[in-house]
């Protein structure tokens, strides 16, 4: 979650040249860590629903998905 949070707060940093001046990037991230013996599916499940659930909190977010539900 800390990495997602640094490249969104890099990211909303950002300029670039050929964009006006109040221009900014936002970035939303969907985490998930994996837990025991869960699958690599299961994993990407979970950082998938998150990735939406930040989405749909508005622009600019990591959300985190926990194992456990």
């Amino acid at each position: 979650r800390l990495f997602a949070e640094s490249v969104r707060i890099r990211m909303a940093e950002m300029s670039v040249a050929t964009l006006p001046a109040d221009a900014r990037f936002t970035a939303s991230f969907g985490v998930a860590e994996r837990a025991g013996d869960e699958t690599a599916e299961s994993v990407h499940y979970r950082a998938d629903a998150a990735l939406y659930q930040a989405k749909d909190a508005g622009r600019d977010r990591v959300r985190a998905s926990s194992a456990d539900g």
